[in-house]
């Protein structure tokens, strides 16, 4: 029996219990699967993940938290029982029957499963745009999409160095991460792979999507990238940074308490200001 861990980060879904229960029903019983949830929401919705029939860890979040999905990932990589395999999974997404089965057959050594038919690269200013095409079998197209990555447990250890960043920019960071490091990265057939919209996708997030962005850009171009670059066509040196703030400023919602806080100093001090 094969050990996979799987990481499933959800952001205010409200369907994330039932998603996660059409993965769970489609797993083959071969194997043992261990699902790592991060649901960050209001409500905690422990009680009802633990009537779920799977080995399910169950984690909650508070809803604005500031942290992000490579905080998290990085504590199901570091802070849980090692596994032969890790999976990654966006919880919109609904796969095939015993994917299990069918990921654990087509993964080898320095070879990396992600995302879905054939992306085809393009610069629009600060951004890397992907077009993805139809593909009808497993082909190489070194990028890596965050939504799903298989790979080996010791291989998803480089995932890690995400942790600059909190959400936009790390699928060309991954990618370049593995290619750079001899990887092969493979997509799914397209239908085999389905992606519901969620429908807070464009919601306020408690965080900065773009933290970390420009200093991402100012290591990657430092690198030597041209496998990359030759497969896609692009040039990562034409990728320009944010022209503004995009960095959250930190603060520790463990330490500070409004409860305690002196208001009567706190409204003194704030009368202090005028405008003139």
């Amino acid at each position: 029996m094969t050990s996979i861990k799987v990481f499933v980060y959800g952001y205010k879904n409200k369907n994330l219990l039932e998603n996660l229960q059409d993965i769970i029903s489609k797993q083959s019983n071969q194997n043992g699967i261990t699902y790592y949830v991060y649901d960050q929401n209001n409500v905690n919705r422990d009680f009802l993940f633990n009537k779920v029939d799977a080995d399910i860890v169950y984690n909650h979040i508070k809803w604005d938290d500031m942290k992000s999905i490579t905080y998290y990932r990085n504590m199901a990589l570091l802070h849980y029982s090692n596994c032969k395999y890790y999976l990654e999974i966006n919880p919109n997404i609904s796969l095939m029957n015993e994917w299990d089965i069918y990921l654990t057959s087509n993964i080898d050594d320095k070879k990396i499963i992600s995302g879905f038919g054939m992306p085809k690269l393009s610069i629009n200013k600060h951004h890397v745009v992907v077009d993805r095409q139809y593909s009808d079998s497993i082909k190489e197209t070194n990028y890596v999409d965050t939504d799903l990555i298989f790979c080996s447990q010791i291989d998803a250890m480089t995932l890690i160095k995400l942790k600059k960043l909190k959400e936009i920019g790390q699928d060309l960071f991954a990618s370049l991460l593995f290619v750079n490091k001899g990887y092969s990265i493979y997509s799914l057939p397209t239908n085999l792979y389905h992606k519901e919209i969620q429908e807070n996708s464009n919601t306020y997030k408690s965080f900065s999507i773009n933290h970390g962005y420009n200093k991402m850009l100012s290591i990657i171009k430092k690198e030597n990238n041209d496998k990359f670059e030759s497969f896609h066509g692009i040039s990562i040196g034409d990728i320009l940074e944010i022209p503004y703030q995009v960095d959250d400023v930190y603060y520790s919602d463990y330490n500070i308490s409004l409860e305690n806080m002196n208001a009567p100093r706190f409204i003194a001090g704030y009368n202090k200001v005028q405008i003139t």
